[in-house]
């Protein structure tokens, strides 16, 4: 299992609200969603949701921990029931 910080990353981003992060490079995201943080194992595509139980296989995002409540309002914590305006997927607030 890979943990944060290994093999992938030649840099780990700083925590954020998850909003469709993509891969352009090796980067690692940690992002909220849900009330929980996520990182990448792997490149990760737009509409690669965090927590996608539909798709655990081959989803990139691995639980990390659960976000703190100062975290989520400084930072957001969206869900499912949003839309992800610019890739027409579903979490974007």
């Amino acid at each position: 299992m890979l943990q944060r910080g290994q093999e992938l990353s030649s840099r780990d981003e700083p925590l954020a609200a998850w909003n469709g992060q993509q891969s352009t490079r090796a980067e690692r995201f940690h992002v909220i969603f849900n009330g929980k943080v996520y990182f990448n194992t792997e490149w990760v595509d737009a509409g690669q949701r965090p927590g996608d139980i539909n798709d655990i296989e081959s989803n990139p995002w691995q639980y990390e921990r659960d976000a703190t409540k100062a975290e989520m309002a400084r930072l957001g914590n969206p869900t499912g029931d949003a839309l992800l305006e610019d890739h027409h997927h579903p979490l974007k607030t």
